[in-house]
């Protein structure tokens, strides 16, 4: 987790804000590093586009409350009770986000928050998942904060009055982002379907990222002959 930072910033700079419950996620953090290996898997990534995997079912904190405001540069987390402690303040950089979702009814009106802070390895910098969730008053409300974070992301110009229009928000997000990916199953010690499950693929989902996922028969179609 970041260490709590001062969340101070000019009111102008405010896109969106309001109060939201806590909401603890079930699962793990894992570290994310081309490096690196672990097997751990992603349980609480998105089962796909705007949805949380059935295996992580988030579990409720009706005693946390917290005002979110979301800036250009920053999504800035207070907690406003219980009695705010050493972590009363949280500071998340767009720049670290890779994406958000709202998942779909019949789930509570959640908004979704991945990021990848960076950390320090012995070898080379490793980027540590951290997923926060927040229940708002409304499925409008969470949507609202779901589509402007995703406009910021692809660099759509948001304003205040813009980011306080649910369905005009919805309008300015552009088309889903497709990749095509071509995985070597040979390679990588035969692990590369695995990590690109494990790792790769929950990534993408977080991203908010379509993706036509192909299998290559042998050890040299994906390289081509030697």
């Amino acid at each position: 987790m970041r260490s709590p930072e001062p969340s101070s910033f000019p009111p102008s700079e405010a896109l969106l804000h309001g109060q939201f419950a806590g909401w603890a996620s079930g699962g793990n953090n894992h570290s994310s590093n081309s490096s690196s290996s672990n097997n751990n898997g992603c349980p609480d990534s998105p089962g796909g586009p705007g949805g949380l995997s059935p295996a992580a079912s988030p579990t409720l904190a009706p005693a946390s409350n917290y005002a979110l405001t979301l800036t250009h540069a920053h999504v800035h987390v207070q907690r406003l009770s219980p009695r705010p402690g050493k972590e009363a303040r949280l500071l998340l950089p767009m720049s670290e986000l890779v994406g958000c979702s709202c998942p779909r009814a019949p789930a509570p009106p959640l908004l979704v928050l991945y990021w990848y802070p960076p950390g320090k390895r012995r070898k080379g910098v490793s980027r540590r998942r951290q997923v926060r969730a927040y229940l708002a008053e409304s499925r409008t409300e969470a949507e609202r904060w779901s589509a402007a974070v995703q406009c910021l992301l692809r660099g759509v110009p948001v304003t205040s009055e813009t980011g306080e229009d649910a369905h005009r928000m919805r309008d300015l997000l552009p088309r889903p982002r497709r990749l095509l990916l071509l995985v070597n199953p040979f390679s990588g010690r035969g692990q590369a379907m695995q990590w690109c499950q494990t790792h790769i693929l929950p990534m993408i989902r977080e991203a908010n990222i379509s993706y036509n996922l192909i299998q290559t028969g042998s050890a040299t179609t994906a390289n081509g002959p030697s």
